[in-house]
């Protein structure tokens, strides 16, 4: 390989490797896409009744699906007029969003070092009381 070729392919990798910082805008519309996320995931669960290893290997599934999702597509103004479509606030679902996280913490801050596990946190849109609730800990979240 030639230096020129080289550098050459070093400044073409370096264009694609540019630290990019988002916007204020992007933040928010990242958040509220990632909590809607949360809530179609809970709703996914529910419907096909999937629980524990199930939940995890569904996930993949939902994965596909939520991917192709027209969200995805949208603007922060757009994400927004979706969600009050749906008839939630903004604050409703980042409140739901931050107590789903804050829950898989919790949960994983009790995972020991002779028994470490990563779990999924509960949705603060599941039935804290449902029968099935304590199995769906065992797995973890998807890294999405």
């Amino acid at each position: 390989m030639t230096e020129r070729y080289r550098l050459k392919c070093v400044k073409f990798i370096e264009f694609f490797i540019m630290i990019v910082i988002p916007s204020k805008s992007d933040t928010l519309r990242s958040t509220l896409v990632d909590s809607t996320r949360i809530m179609a995931w809970t709703l996914y669960k529910s419907q096909n009744k999937l629980t524990g290893s199930d939940a995890f290997e569904g996930y993949k599934t939902f994965e596909e699906q939520w991917k192709e999702h027209e969200i995805h597509s949208m603007d922060l103004k757009k994400v927004q007029k979706y969600i009050k479509d749906l008839g939630y606030t903004e604050q409703e679902l980042l409140q739901q969003r931050s107590q789903y996280y804050e829950r898989k913490h919790q949960q994983n801050q009790k995972a020991t070092p002779q028994n470490p596990k990563f779990v999924e946190a509960p949705s603060p849109f599941d039935n804290v009381n449902a029968p099935e609730f304590d199995d769906e800990f065992e797995y973890p979240e998807p890294p999405y």
